[in-house]
């Protein structure tokens, strides 16, 4: 996979957002004033970020994703958000039971590549991250974390089996994590 640069949306048979406005968006939410609604922050995603809100009032990534859709979240009762989280890949839930042998080989690569290739970008904009690999319900998830000073938010890039996906905790609830040892 020399050579690439994130910036093809297409690899195969399967889509990707572009690793430089990944990044971006690390940048953008870094930056935001905090503590925020998930109406604002849908809003600043909406005008900044090229997002969309569906027919539900859900936030709806750029990209030509199958799973394009900006998850928020909060605690129950509060108003502020606490994280979200997007795919910057497309999404296989059950690659083992929808590809053949071939496809599942290409596959583990994309997810794998595409992994790499946003760490890397992100290393270059964010510094090194801190790298762990755990299992959940009997998958192996690999995440890169960023723990950010000039925003105090938490980015995370994790790896699974089904997809690449960015996870953003919001300044107070990642300190609050940070205490509790997570």
């Amino acid at each position: 996979m020399a050579g690439l640069t994130g910036s093809d949306l297409v690899v195969g048979e399967w889509s990707w957002a572009p690793v430089e406005e990944v990044a971006g968006w690390a940048r953008f939410w870094a930056s935001a004033s905090w503590p925020m609604t998930e109406d604002v922050a849908i809003d600043l995603g909406v005008e900044h970020l090229g997002w969309s809100v569906d027919e539900k009032g859900a936030a709806v990534g750029p990209w030509p994703l199958n799973r394009p859709g900006v998850t928020l979240s909060r605690a129950y009762g509060a108003k502020d958000c606490r994280s979200f989280s997007f795919n910057v890949t497309d999404s296989v839930a059950r690659y083992r039971e929808q590809l053949d042998a071939e496809g599942q080989q290409s596959w583990k690569a994309f997810v794998r590549d595409r992994f790499t290739l946003l760490v890397r970008a992100h290393k270059a904009e964010l510094g090194k991250a801190q790298r762990f690999r755990e299992t959940f319900q009997g998958r192996t998830l690999v995440t890169a974390r960023w723990d950010l000073p000039d925003g105090g938010i938490r980015w995370d890039v994790t790896q699974s089996e089904g997809a690449v996906r960015v996870y953003l905790t919001s300044p107070a609830t990642a300190a609050m994590e940070r205490r509790l040892g997570h």
